[in-house]
């Protein structure tokens, strides 16, 4: 974590059997149907400041912001 920094691009790829909601276990997989044979899901971009390590990035069609852990 502490050599990532504002700028720095992750590449994320889901596992589905992680996914909290049914709403959001159906999107992945169905999303997963589509990408076949990808490496990676989606393209997270990390930011930092004082309150600690964001990712900011697209999940099933909505830009989302967490905290990085």
């Amino acid at each position: 974590m502490n050599k990532i920094d504002s700028g720095d691009y992750l590449f994320i790829k889901y596992d589905c059997s992680e996914c909290l909601s049914v709403d959001s276990y159906l999107k992945c997989n169905f999303d997963g149907l589509l990408r076949l044979d990808e490496e990676f899901d989606c393209i997270g971009v990390a930011y930092r400041n004082h309150d600690g390590l964001y990712i900011v990035y697209n999940e099933f069609g909505q830009t989302k912001v967490r905290l990085y852990s």
